[in-house]
């Protein structure tokens, strides 16, 4: 009998450690979040620390924008970076905001494209890359614009990136400060791309962390404790 009420405690001892793991997801995304081992970044940093803060053992895992998403929209104690804050997504999780300062997404085409891409108007006779369910594909379609028609849909930036360099889109959205990092590594120079039309103004793409619902009060305050914290070292 004993030995049967011993296993039920570890049991439960390890569905409560279970119960309190973090599941941290984000996408690479340079500078900002970069695919190293381990997984580094300038928001990165400032993610750590507020972890650290708050206590938590946690592991952050690389995934595909869209799979990020999707786990922290369906999965309980999953925190997802950095993601911006709209109105659309604002009932679906916890939100802990800005862990970083906002940028500006422009649209970017090749030099030789003749494609007007400096107005909704021009854009919509373009064919966009965009990466899938993140802030310019939902923003394109809250627009009016239609994948297959012309949005193009991809798993991540780079992939983007390559699909502009082969002529197979016109444009793509990216964040000023990604630009560079992601020509760099596949060889090529801002040089050889026009800017065309601001997406999105810092005022709507700070960094946020946000943390799932159904995620256990425990987590819940932890986070805020030590996103707290962190706050009142930076003021």
């Amino acid at each position: 009998m004993n030995y049967f009420l011993a296993l039920l405690f570890v049991f439960q001892f390890f569905c409560a450690a279970q119960a309190q793991q973090l599941e941290v997801v984000t996408d690479h995304w340079p500078p900002f979040i970069v695919d190293t081992q381990p997984v580094s970044g300038t928001v990165t940093r400032k993610v750590r620390k507020i972890l650290d803060y708050a206590g938590l053992d946690y592991q952050i895992t690389l995934y595909p924008w869209a799979r990020s998403y999707h786990l922290g929209m369906t999965k309980p104690n999953v925190l997802i970076y950095s993601i911006f804050r709209t109105k659309s997504r604002e009932p679906y999780f916890h939100w802990f905001c800005p862990v970083n300062e906002g940028v500006t997404v422009n649209l970017y085409k090749l030099k030789g494209n003749t494609r007007n891409i400096d107005s909704l108007a021009g854009v919509r006779q373009a064919l966009i890359g965009v990466m899938r369910d993140d802030h310019n594909h939902s923003y394109l379609v809250q627009q009016g614009f239609i994948e297959g028609v012309n949005l193009d849909i991809s798993a991540d930036e780079q992939i983007n990136l390559r699909k502009l360099f082969n002529g197979r889109v016109d444009a793509v959205g990216l964040a000023q400060e990604s630009l560079e990092h992601r020509l760099a590594m596949l060889g090529y120079s801002k040089d050889q791309v026009v800017q065309g039309m601001t997406l999105h103004i810092p005022a709507v793409t700070k960094h946020c962390m946000a943390l799932s619902l159904g995620s256990d009060q425990a987590i819940i305050e932890k986070i805020s404790a030590g996103f707290s914290r962190w706050l009142s070292e930076k003021k």
